[in-house]
């Protein structure tokens, strides 16, 4: 439209006049608008489509020569669509004054540069959104276009510092490599890719990081730029599943990308390359297959190709693994299932072999159809690699251990055997005649030999321990007599030191406890050991108090010893660690002891510390779980209890079912003493035919025996009973005192139990629950067996033996002769059982082994062989674990079996004889020793020593009397050894 000076329109064209028709504000018709002045019309009408009265005021400005040009954008709201509008107002030039004015409609245009803007917002969002993965975009003249945020947190510049500025200018700021940067650029240019890793960036100056710079390039191939991504490296595990997460976000994105996000595709596609991360999407409607550049690069194959069929795939997959491969992805297919995540290997094309992970998914339309496949692959070689040299490291780790443990069984066995030859041949030839050189000469031998079997003991539990192969036991037993015991066996060395001992229970602490006693001792004999021998003078404390940990009791031993310097301290609990050389020369030992009782402490679940400072003693502490028995209130072994004080029932015909001979000859003497009958079967059937044919008061029952256990013969009993309506007492003979184990006897139907080895004051006591009781009768008539003996027989008159527990077998018996007759027979019966039971584990036997190792626990408690039963147990716990002893384990059961044999051999007569003590007790010539007792008792009231009275008296009494009075002697205490000699010349003397 063009008007002329008065603002009057002077020429309309078409395209006005269409446009009017369709948007309105003015005629359609040539002479609606000729003749007519322009700016009061659009200021008349004020319609969006003239411009509004703003427009008429701009076409005045410009007809007055205020301005030569004006334009203003509108839009019209139509019924179906907005149109945008820009009109133009321009001063025409020459003698005519007029204006011409312009209408345009850019509706198109600015359709298309919203969806533009859409689109680039909806990318940097995106990029945005890659928080550990610092992106930053450079143009063809390396100016940064695009700056992310991670972008930001890494090189420590905001968007709006970095943006339209050359990267060079901005090294040093950000912290990066300037020569490095541009090599890569180069080498990105010619080569694709370029990967380095490096660190100190401004906003993380203290991480490591991968970058990499890749060109961006239209689909013409033209350069667009670089692309340069940084990750942190420093934690790859947390990198990688967040890059997972986004590479699935950014690649089901891309495939929704319009070809004008050229430049976003691109970038996107980089980003995926950096993850090295494979995907595809399989199309069921089109049964189209795109893939990504990563799918390519881990099968090997060019992308120029194309897409390769599912059968190719099939064909690279390892033999072994393309069924499962096939199945899954089958399966994927046909919607038997919405998802899989596999490993199988493949064969490339160039002979490699490679590990891959494979994640599918399937992804169904709202019609139940399958819409799509979607997947991942992932080359998980070098994860693999590093996995086999992990296990076969593991291996010959293990094996080196197995062939150590082999070297130690086999040296305990080699060693031991001539060591206790010596130490048994030693002591006998002590017990002879000889002069005073010679004794002290061979007494030193005998301690010798001693010490290095204690060294060979502890080199074999640090071995056990490294192993793993120590295991524990969970017994019934008295934790304050096993405390007396541990302190009255430490305190005569205390004493020759002038060291006061003492022992201090809190209250709160149980009498009768749960656990291991034998790994207790241990423990405490080591720490107590170490502290009375770096205690020159003062005192040393063993204290007991409940830890603040449920079911544990706190251990600590303090001394006022040498103590231990602070550089030490850490080192204490090493093996053959000692606080420095010059304690291991002035004291000896191996280092050994303190490691051995932290690997047991840390092994029964606790804790050991030490806390000291040199010169003013120590303190080792340990916390170990101890809980109380339940529902016992008193495990004491009643030792000092004489047999008066013992409950006593009326005669009883008793059913004693057990399996193994020599318990079986214990069970009955110690019984048939106390005038009661007893019959004896050998398993369960043959104890139900006896119940079926005979009436009994009484049932011991073992529970572990062939044919039929003693829980399946028990329950039968109980059967038999509800139709009786008779209940027979029954008390079950265990080998264990778990609660798990007590509760299956009383499950059974038993009436109560006993613990094995049999403690007969315990038996005695239960066995009174249930019938009545008498007092003890003058005279015991027992069919076959004489008297239980009033008083225990002294052990004067036995060598000292090794092996065996004097004391605790002939207790159990209470008869010297059948003791000692039972010994002798399990000597020749079971000295084969250790290595039958090494050829039963080798032609994998196990269940002949368990039973042997079971009897051979039994017979050995019974008989106070205490080593050969805990080594047995030991064994059998493994196998009742379906677990393999180890060597040492076995030879350490053949060394105690060995060891007894000795022993059997050193009491020589005894065992033959098997006769009454000697009425002289303690005497081998009491006359003799009644006349130079007078001179010794005369020379100690004098505080003095009479050797010649002494050396006759080695031979006037019994070497176990005379070890008594010489120990006393060797410890300058002599008012005790006057007192010792002064009861035994009372005894000598008519």
């Amino acid at each position: 439209m063009v008007i002329d000076g008065d603002g009057q329109v002077i020429l309309v064209n078409r395209a006005w006049l269409d446009s009017s028709a369709l948007l309105g504000g003015g005629g359609s018709a040539a002479a609606d608008w000729l003749g007519q002045s322009l700016p009061e019309q659009v200021r008349a009408t004020d319609h969006p489509a003239l411009g509004g009265s703003a427009f008429a005021t701009d076409i005045q400005a410009v007809q007055a020569g205020a301005q030569t040009h004006a334009e203003r954008e509108t839009s019209v709201a139509l019924a179906w669509e907005t149109r945008w509008l820009k009109l133009f107002a321009t001063r025409l030039q020459g003698a005519l004054p007029g204006v011409l004015v312009q209408r345009d409609d850019t509706t198109a245009l600015k359709k298309a540069q919203q969806a533009l803007l859409e689109q680039s917002t909806y990318l940097n969002s995106i990029l945005d959104s890659a928080r550990t993965l610092g992106i930053m975009a450079l143009d063809g003249e390396h100016r940064i276009a695009f700056f992310n945020p991670a972008a930001e947190a890494i090189f420590g510049l905001t968007e709006q510092q970095a943006i339209g500025r050359p990267l060079e200018a901005l090294e040093a700021s950000m912290g990066l490599d300037g020569d490095c940067i541009r090599a890569g650029l180069r080498t990105a240019q010619v080569s694709g890719e370029e990967v380095f890793e490096s660190s100190g960036f401004a906003g993380q100056p203290d991480r490591l990081f991968e970058s990499r710079i890749a060109p961006v390039r239209a689909a013409d191939q033209r350069a667009l730029g670089f692309l340069l991504t940084t990750r942190d490296v420093t934690d790859e595990r947390s990198y990688r599943q967040r890059m997972e997460q986004l590479n699935e976000e950014l690649e089901e994105r891309v495939r929704q990308r319009t070809q004008e996000l050229e430049y976003s595709r691109a970038s996107l596609e980089s980003a995926q390359q950096i993850a090295a991360i494979g995907s595809w999407e399989w199309d069921l409607s089109t049964d189209q297959l795109r893939w990504s550049a990563e799918m390519y690069r881990i099968f090997g194959l060019e992308p120029s190709a194309g897409e390769p069929p599912l059968e190719t795939l099939l064909e690279l997959a390892h033999p072994d693994d393309r069924a499962r491969f096939e199945s899954a992805v089958r399966a994927l297919h046909d919607a038997v299932s919405l998802q899989y995540d596999i490993e199988f290997r493949i064969i490339r094309r160039d002979g490699e072999e490679h590990v891959l992970r494979a994640i599918g998914r399937r992804l169904d339309s709202a019609n139940g159809r399958g819409a799509r496949l979607l997947g991942t692959l992932q080359d998980i070689t070098e994860r693999y690699r590093l996995m086999d040299e992990l296990v076969k490291a593991k291996e010959a780790a293990e094996y080196a251990s197995q062939a150590k443990s082999r070297f130690l069984a086999n040296m305990s066995h080699e060693i031991r055997t001539p060591m206790n030859a010596i130490i048994g041949m030693t002591e006998l030839v002590l017990e002879s005649k000889l002069d005073t050189q010679q004794h002290k000469l061979l007494r030193s031998a005998c301690s010798s030999a001693h010490a290095l079997m204690a060294i060979l003991n502890d080199v074999l539990d640090v071995s056990k321990l490294e192993s793993g192969k120590m295991s524990l036991e969970t017994l019934l037993f008295s934790l304050p007599e096993l405390l007396q015991e541990i302190v009255q066996a430490t305190e005569t060395i205390a004493r020759r030191q002038a060291l006061a001992l003492r022992l201090e229970i809190s209250e709160g602490v149980p009498a009768c406890v749960l656990g291991d006693p034998t790994r207790l001792r241990q423990v405490l004999v080591n720490l107590l050991s170490n502290a009375v021998k770096f205690t020159p003078q003062g005192k040393v404390r063993l204290l007991v108090a409940p830890a603040a940990e449920a079911d544990s009791l706190q251990f600590s031993v303090i001394d006022t010893g040498i103590g231990i310097s602070a550089a030490n301290l850490d080192k204490i609990f090493e093996r053959f660690s000692q606080a420095d050389q010059s304690t291991t020369r002035r004291y000896g030992g191996t280092g050994l002891g303190t490691a051995i009782a932290k690997g047991i402490v840390e092994q029964m679940h606790g804790r050991i510390w030490v806390e000291s400072e040199e010169g003013l003693g120590s303190r080792f502490h340990f916390v170990v779980p101890l809980p109380a028995a339940p529902g016992v209130s008193d495990c004491g072994s009643k030792t000092e209890t004489s047999p008066n004080d013992e409950p006593w029932t009326l005669p009883l015909r008793i059913l004693l079912v057990e399996d193994i001979d020599i318990n079986q000859e214990l069970v009955e003497l110690r019984l048939s003493q106390r005038g009661h009958q007893v019959r004896i079967a050998d398993n369960g059937q043959r104890a139900l035919d006896l119940h079926a044919a005979e009436d009994f008061d009484l049932i011991l029952m073992d529970v572990h025996m062939p044919q039929m256990s003693g829980d399946e013969a028990v329950r039968i009993i109980r059967q038999r009973e509800q139709q009786s309506g008779r209940h027979i007492p029954i008390i079950m003979l265990t080998a264990s005192v778990l609660p798990s184990d007590q509760q299956q006897c009383f499950d059974a139907g038993a009436d109560d139990f006993v613990a094995k080895p049999i403690d007969f004051g315990e038996l005695y006591r239960k066995m009174a629950r249930h019938f009545p009781t008498q007092q003890r009768p003058l005279v015991i008539a027992a069919a076959g067996a004489g008297a239980e003996p009033a008083q225990p027989a002294a052990p004067g008159d036995l060598p000292p033996l090794v092996a065996v527990d004097v004391e605790a077998g002939r207790q159990r018996w209470g008869d010297r002769r059948s003791w000692l007759k039972a010994l002798r027979r399990f000597g020749q019966d079971d000295a084969q059982v250790p290595r039958q039971v090494m050829h039963w584990l080798a032609q994998g036997e196990l269940d002949s082994a368990r039973e042997a190792l079971h009897a051979l626990k039994g017979v050995a408690g019974n008989l106070g062989v205490k080593r050969v039963a805990a080594s047995a147990q030991q064994i059998e716990q493994l196998l009742k674990q379906h677990r393999q002893p180890d060597p040492a384990q076995l030879a350490e059961l053949q060394a105690a079996m060995d060891e007894l044999i000795l022993d059997l051999e050193r009491l020589g007569p005894a065992v033959e004889d098997a006769q009454a003590y000697s009425s002289d007790g303690p005497f081998r010539d009491a006359a003799k020793a009644s006349l130079l007792l007078d001179a010794l008792i005369s020379a100690l009231a004098s505080s003095e020593l009479d050797d010649a009275a002494i050396e006759g008296l080695r031979d006037a009494l019994t070497p176990t009397t005379f070890g008594e009075l010489e120990a006393l002697l060797d410890g300058f205490e002599l008012e005790r050894a006057e007192q010792l000699a002064r009861t035994l010349k009372a005894a000598a003397d008519p």
